[in-house]
């Protein structure tokens, strides 16, 4: 699990859903209004169409209700809401030749597609709206040539507006929850993507360790040289960390001087093979500010969170670090509990 790949549950996914819920909210309601309108007022719009606006009504309800139950089945159920509501459109466009602004709804269609689905599944879902419309042209005769001309033109220049804005969009989001997810200083993942990745994990069947790393006698660092001396040490431990990390790792600064590294799918050996390695390169660091030389050491409180002993890692993980702390420090400490 890295930090990239915990990203999209709380950015892009997070907006496409949001997206999808409220398309599909819209849509049953806007379904469900020409149903009911059609059936207590005197209206030119045949009975199978407002039977279809009525299913789909319902349809949309369902997929709603289920997006919001199995979230990570979101995609296929999205793309159930855009097969159906293409295919309402098509036919009302086929029942209902009076109306010669039917094929609007199609715009809508596409402009969530983009913003749900990205520039790929928009340009799908733009094309089979082109087909539909040809198919109307050429089967039903529902539309002129130059309407039919009118309406595809119209839709490739959405297309390229919506693409335009749908980039922009997941751009904006994604860098808003990074800036949100990243440690302004040194560049890692803050405690907020920590504490969720933690969950992520807890919430798996894998086992997997987790380091709490403080930097032994920071304040006096502080206190001698300044904070920006500080803020220099900060930086490179942060540096070193990251560049321990093995692929998958989630390294976070979650406090003043601490950090902390998940390690999915480690067992005793590893954790403590990676915990030993940090300390040993950050004491063999050549750290200096100003010219002087700096010396140092972190302690590590390790911990594993497997079968039978899953939750509560990251106390058992804190409660090691105060061990190695008041052994003395510059060490390596293994939760045994």
């Amino acid at each position: 699990m890295t930090e990239e790949s915990l990203s999209p549950p709380l950015d892009a996914v997070r907006f496409q859903l949001n997206v999808l819920e409220r398309a599909m909210a819209i849509a049953a309601m806007a379904a469900g209004a020409v149903a009911v309108g059609g059936a207590l007022v005197p209206t030119p719009i045949p009975v199978l169409q407002l039977v279809a606006n009525a299913v789909f009504a319902g349809l949309s309800l369902l997929l709603l209700a289920l997006v919001r139950r199995h979230p990570q089945q979101s995609r296929p159920l999205a793309m159930l809401f855009f097969a159906a509501a293409l295919a309402l459109v098509t036919l009302a466009a086929i029942l209902v030749p009076a109306d010669p602004l039917r094929f609007c709804w199609y715009f809508g269609a596409v402009g969530a597609a983009f913003l749900i689905f990205g520039t790929r599944g928009g340009v799908v879902t733009t094309l089979v709206a082109m087909a539909a419309a040809v198919l109307v042209f050429v089967v039903f005769d529902g539309l002129s040539a130059l309407s039919l001309a009118t309406l595809l033109c119209a839709l490739a220049a959405a297309s390229l507006t919506f693409a335009t804005f749908s980039m922009q969009a997941h751009r904006f989001v994604r860098l808003a929850m990074e800036a949100a997810n990243r440690d302004a200083l040194t560049g890692l993942a803050n405690r907020r993507f920590f504490e969720a990745a933690l969950s992520s994990l807890e919430g798996a069947a894998a086992p997997f360790g987790m380091l709490m790393i403080d930097i032994d006698h920071f304040k006096t660092i502080n206190d001698a040289l300044g904070h920006d001396a500080g803020d220099q040490v900060l930086s490179r431990i942060a540096g070193l960390l990251a560049a321990d990390a093995r692929r998958g790792d989630v390294v976070a600064r979650v406090g003043g001087e601490e950090f902390a590294v998940l390690l999915p799918g480690a067992d005793p050996p590893a954790v403590l093979a990676v915990a030993n390695r940090i300390r040993e390169e950050i004491a063999a660091a050549a750290l200096s500010y100003n010219g002087t030389a700096l010396k140092v050491t972190v302690s590590v409180g390790a911990a594993i969170a497997a079968f039978p002993v899953r939750l509560g890692v990251q106390r058992r993980a804190d409660d090691a670090l105060y061990a190695a702390k008041r052994g003395g420090r510059n060490r390596v400490v293994l939760a045994t509990d």
